[in-house]
């Protein structure tokens, strides 16, 4: 094996051009049973040239090495040994820090060069005690992750520079990873946008037990959409309120995917998330109707969203604070208080029992100032009648724990009963909920139905087969033009579908349905925009 000792500061030139990137930058290669050795005192320059290692090679760094262009890492180890010395990349321009094998770094200075340093490959930094500093340049994740090894809260230093994150899921996540252990402090994850500091602080309060990290990311949402605030995160599937209307626009234009692992007990901590004013406010360019000292923060717990939304805005700073954390996963959003996300109705169902009556049953994930349910129920699943009510289990109306609730129709109608939910709030607010049907076993025949009717954007198909069949819907207008034309193939027994229809002018139709064994008596539509 090859060792090169290098006893004093000198300049390094090298010989190999690489072509993806300036014709005059070159090589300086590790490798191929060559291994590199720094000592203490001995600085290592190359000057317009990337820093390469090749399979099998290893750098033993007790001092500083300079790059000026890329850190290239083929090697499929750390490229240098642990806790050792220092990388200075000090490029005038855009470096990379690239290759196949993540490269660990001791100490990773990138203050005095210029231009952004982008990751192609995940990176870790910091060794046991040494840092990352960046001064006023930043770091673009660009999907990979940084992680920060050195548990202290002074791992990072910077004057301007910041970590960019911002890629959405379907890109993958740029992840700020932080190894901060049993360690307590407030540990600053120093993210930006490309243009503006947006750090996210996790003050670690009550320390936990055991070796663990912290991970975060943050992006932004689409707002010129409808609805806005997409794409969700990832595992989130809805930002509905109550029951199922969109309430994307009360809340923030960012969300913060946040995950912790590796720890016997968690730590307890103080959360700080920093927004931008053209997240949230419709005047700098969001469709958001919110109001900024309203704004807190809520959590989805990898099925629902926690309730209710907690913490202090400060609109001088542009910051939403919560304290007192110590359940973290999964995702964090910010949300005007006023405007929840969601209480959640995890199931509703109606069942025939005994051939006599229904029994209904409905489960909530989470309820806040929730007064009582009404069940509702139709012959026709378009005119529907109130049937009784149910108070409330949750505690002055707020829980975050799962209730299940039960009632009963004793007089179901002869045929099909359609039922739904009415969830009426303290504030005597109301949503409805999904349709559900029961069929009574003396009657045998399909039954079609929409729902609502009026209707000004999407209408829901009620479909209860005795048999498989392949049925075809025609929407034809009052000068008996057919407008629309859909097929489906629908299964046995109850199926609903929905399909939008904002796209109709305003005005009466007929919607006609037949099957091979059906034709079904046509329904008049009102279509309202």
């Amino acid at each position: 094996m090859k060792v090169f000792c290098l006893k004093k500061t000198f300049l390094l030139f090298v010989f190999y051009t690489l072509a993806s990137r300036a014709a005059m930058a070159q090589l300086f290669t590790v490798g191929s049973g060559t291994n590199l050795y720094i000592s203490l005192g001995t600085d290592v320059y190359i000057n317009n040239g990337h820093f390469l290692n090749q399979a099998g090679g290893i750098t033993d760094n007790n001092a500083t090495i300079h790059v000026t262009n890329d850190w290239i890492n083929n090697g499929g180890n750390a490229a240098l040994t642990l806790n050792k010395g220092t990388v200075d990349l000090n490029g005038s321009t855009t470096q990379l820090i690239t290759g196949s094998s993540a490269t660990e770094f001791n100490g990773l200075n990138i203050s005095n060069g210029a231009g952004n340093i982008i990751l192609n490959t995940n990176t870790n930094v910091g060794g046991t005690n040494a840092e990352l500093v960046l001064g006023s340049r930043n770091i673009d994740l660009n999907t990979q992750q940084l992680r920060i090894t050195n548990s202290s809260t002074s791992a990072i230093s910077r004057s301007t520079g910041y970590i960019i994150s911002e890629t959405p899921p379907a890109s993958g996540y740029g992840s700020m990873a932080w190894t901060v252990n049993t360690s307590t402090g407030n540990f600053v994850f120093p993210f930006g946008t490309g243009t503006n500091y947006i750090p996210f602080t996790f003050d670690i309060t009550s320390a936990a037990t055991g070796n663990g990290n912290v991970v975060v990311s943050t992006y932004p949402t689409i707002t010129n959409i409808t609805p806005n605030n997409r794409p969700l995160p990832t595992g989130v599937n809805n930002l509905n309120d109550t029951l199922s209307s969109e309430d994307a626009d009360r809340v923030i234009d960012r969300f913060w995917p946040l995950t912790v692992s590796g720890f016997t007990t968690l730590p307890v901590a103080t959360l700080n998330f920093t927004y931008q004013d053209n997240e949230w406010d419709i005047t700098s360019g969001s469709n958001n109707v919110i109001s900024e000292t309203n704004l807190k923060a809520q959590r989805w717990n990898d099925f629902a969203w926690v309730r209710p939304p907690q913490g202090t805005n400060n609109t001088s700073t542009n910051t939403t604070t919560i304290t007192g954390v110590d359940s973290f996963n999964s995702v964090w959003t910010l949300v005007d208080e006023n405007y929840p996300l969601p209480v959640t109705l995890l199931a509703f169902e109606a069942q025939m029992e005994n051939e006599q009556r229904t029994k209904l049953t409905w489960q909530t994930q989470s309820e806040l100032n929730n007064d009582k349910f009404e069940i509702w129920r139709s012959e026709d699943a378009i005119s529907f009648s109130y049937l009784t009510t149910l108070k409330t289990k949750a505690p002055n109306g707020i829980s975050n724990n799962k209730i299940d609730y039960l009632s009963y129709d004793a007089h179901p109608f002869p045929s099909i009963t359609y039922y739904k939910l009415k969830i009426i709030t303290q504030s005597e607010e109301a949503t409805f909920s999904s349709v559900r049907s029961v069929k009574h076993s003396t009657y045998n025949n399909a039954t079609f139905a929409v729902s609502p009717n009026p209707v000004n954007k999407t209408l829901t198909f009620l479909f209860d087969l005795d048999a498989p069949d392949v049925v075809c819907f025609s929407l034809i207008n009052t000068d008996g033009k057919i407008i629309k034309t859909m097929i489906r193939d629908l299964p046995k027994g109850y199926y609903t579908f929905s399909e939008e229809i904002n796209q109709l002018s305003a005005g009466m139709y007929y919607l006609q349905a037949k099957s091979s064994a059906v034709n079904f008596k046509p329904i008049k539509l009102m279509v309202q925009q």
